[in-house]
Formats: structure tokens, C-alpha cells, sequence
């Protein structure tokens, strides 16, 4: 079995989140569970597959990703996702950048807020 791994070898079971193709040729997410049915003695008889269908499941969490990270009416990103993927960026090694600065409005019915962010080397850029 592909990527069952060693704790199926060792257990004889293995459960996880497996995407596979109906008759269709229609691409589904499932959870699967695999168990080894052994006799008394622990020979291996067979083995039994039970799989959910949880395509509606990864719908609804790709739905509640979007609203989380994106504005309802125009689809931009977030400032919190903005945020997150320039923390991201700023830990990669900065090869050509020697200084770089960023500046984010906020704006809201009741303040306006900045944020700044970079990074100021001895340069003094």
C-alpha cells in the first residue's frame, strides 16, 4: 500500500485523508481507514477499507479560509493574511534586498491606523 508507512506495517492499521477518483473521473477527497483482520494464531487474513466522503467537508473549510483571509465584497486579501505572508517572507534570506520597508493603512469607520515593517541595516537605508 503507498504511503501507508511503517505504523501500518507495524499495526496493521492506517487512517487518514486520501484523494481518489470516482467512475466518473471525478477527483474526491476521503478519509480512509485501513485495518489487517488476523486469525488467533496473528497470521494475516485480509485486509478491511472503511472511506467517507468529505468533499462537502474541504468545501466548507475552503469557504471559511476565504472569509477568514479575504474582504467579502471585493475578494483582497485581509490585512492579517497581508501580515502573515510578510513574516513569512521576511524570515527567507534577503539575497538582493538589502533594506526594504512597507507601509499598511488600516482604515476604518471609527480610526485609521499604520503599520510599518522592515528592516533598517547599518547602511541606514
Amino acid at each position: 500500500m503507498p504511503t501507508c508507512g511503517a505504523a501500518f506495517l507495524e499495526d496493521g492499521r492506517w487512517s487518514g485523508e486520501v484523494w481518489n477518483r470516482n467512475k466518473s473521473g471525478e477527483v474526491f477527497a476521503e478519509t480512509l481507514t485501513i485495518n489487517a483482520v488476523r486469525d488467533a494464531g496473528g497470521n494475516l487474513l485480509q485486509y478491511v477499507a472503511l472511506f467517507s466522503d468529505v468533499t462537502q467537508l474541504k468545501e466548507h473549510e475552503r469557504q471559511l479560509e476565504h472569509v477568514a483571509n479575504y474582504d467579502v465584497l471585493t475578494s483582497l486579501p485581509k490585512s492579517n493574511l497581508v501580515c502573515r505572508s510578510l513574516r513569512q517572507a521576511m524570515v527567507l534570506p534577503n539575497r538582493e534586498i538589502g533594506c526594504w520597508r512597507l507601509r499598511i493603512l488600516t482604515w476604518t469607520a471609527s480610526k485609521a491606523s499604520t503599520t510599518v515593517m522592515g528592516t533598517t541595516p547599518a547602511t541606514g537605508c
